[in-house]
């Protein structure tokens, strides 16, 4: 028989909760109400990315892409010879392996850029930098890059591309 409590239910106990025991909810919280926490945070934090004036990359321990800011995608689309080309600022693309595939003037950057990456994902490097070219048809443009592990999940690694207003050819 099932017992009769004199105080109403929650909405949470009434909706999600109601076979999950008490003691099994993350800190008494409902599977409802951790979710929408978690919501919470990610648009939290998806706002801080998008906050950011660099070109930020989350990759995956295998290199893939798995987010990005509005400035990454806002470059991919500027500066995309093709419609192909804006497929490097897509979630799932091998990020590691698009560098490696680069050929043409910048196409040594490109390389060193692929292993430092490669690095810092394997644990080999606490992180990595570089200042590289990007030049467009209209202007000489420099940026630096910095790879550095992502500490919440194991090999993971944020790649931040910074724009170097100003820097000239050396």
């Amino acid at each position: 028989p099932k017992r009769v409590s004199a105080r109403p239910a929650s909405r949470c106990e009434l909706d999600v909760c109601s076979s999950m025991p008490r003691a099994l909810r993350p800190m008494g919280a409902c599977p409802a109400e951790v979710r929408r926490a978690m919501h919470d945070r990610d648009l939290y934090a998806a706002g801080i990315l998008d906050s950011m004036a660099a070109h930020v990359a989350v990759l995956s321990p295998d290199g893939r892409i798995q987010d990005v800011n509005r400035a990454w995608l806002q470059f991919a689309r500027d500066n995309a010879a093709s419609e192909d080309a804006t497929c490097a600022g897509s979630v799932g693309i091998d990020y590691v392996a698009l560098c490696r595939a680069c050929s043409g003037e910048n196409a040594d950057e490109a390389l060193a850029a692929a292993n430092g990456i490669e690095d810092v994902l394997l644990g080999r490097r606490s992180s990595f930098s570089l200042e590289y070219p990007c030049d467009s048809p209209t202007e000489s443009r420099w940026f630096a890059m910095h790879v550095n592990p992502l500490s919440t999940m194991p090999g993971g690694a944020v790649v931040a591309h910074y724009d170097k207003i100003g820097r000239a050819h050396v």
